[in-house]
């Protein structure tokens, strides 16, 4: 199944897929919106030692770095998860999402 619609792929019910971006910007920026931009960096969150919360994806969109946060309700997918986004670095955000995976 696509990663962008996986049922796994929620986070409080409701779909994780693609992150908000954020980032700082000057004026004339343009900021990433849902699928723009390349996979740059994925980084392992967690809540404490002992439970994986999520991960952070950092993007290059239009010469700018931006970030977003990606959580799902079933933590047991995080590390599944990081393990492909980790082989999908340079990829761009909307190749991902049509990846089928098995989560």
């Amino acid at each position: 199944m696509q990663l962008r619609t996986h049922p796994k792929m929620k986070w409080e019910g409701f779909s994780n897929w693609p992150p908000t971006w954020g980032g700082s910007y000057g004026s004339g920026d343009i900021f990433p919106i849902g699928e723009e931009g390349n996979l740059k960096d994925v980084e392992m969150l967690e809540e404490d030692q002992a439970e994986l919360r999520g991960l952070t994806l950092t993007i290059e969109h239009r010469g700018n770095t931006s970030s977003g946060l990606l959580y799902c309700d079933d933590t047991t997918v995080v590390p599944r998860l990081y393990d492909i986004l980790r082989g999908c670095l340079g990829w761009s955000i909307s190749q991902i999402g049509d990846l089928n995976v098995d989560l």
